[in-house]
């Protein structure tokens, strides 16, 4: 069932979950709460990797998509700028 909200222009089809989302994130819960025995600390040395990498990764994913499509916005921390509208008023 597709519905269409016209205040916000989201279709919500797109926003339905995919098994095997589901299926992967079910896993990893049964895993984190099956390895939660061994303490907090070895849980959190196993998943390390995967929070460091995902902590590094996403600011330069929006770095490079705010650089690729909407490069105005790099203006607005420009110092030029900012000097440039100080002088003018």
């Amino acid at each position: 069932m597709c519905m269409e909200n016209q205040s916000l222009h989201v279709n919500v089809c797109r926003l339905q979950p995919h098994p095997l989302v589901e299926a992967i994130s079910t896993v990893v819960l049964i895993v984190l709460f099956t390895l939660q025995r061994f303490g907090t600390s070895k849980v959190s040395f196993l998943l390390f990797p995967i929070m460091g990498t995902w902590t590094l990764t996403t600011p330069m994913i929006g770095i490079y998509s705010i650089a690729q499509h909407y490069p105005k916005i790099l203006k607005a921390i420009s110092p030029h700028y900012i000097v440039h509208f100080f002088l003018r008023n």
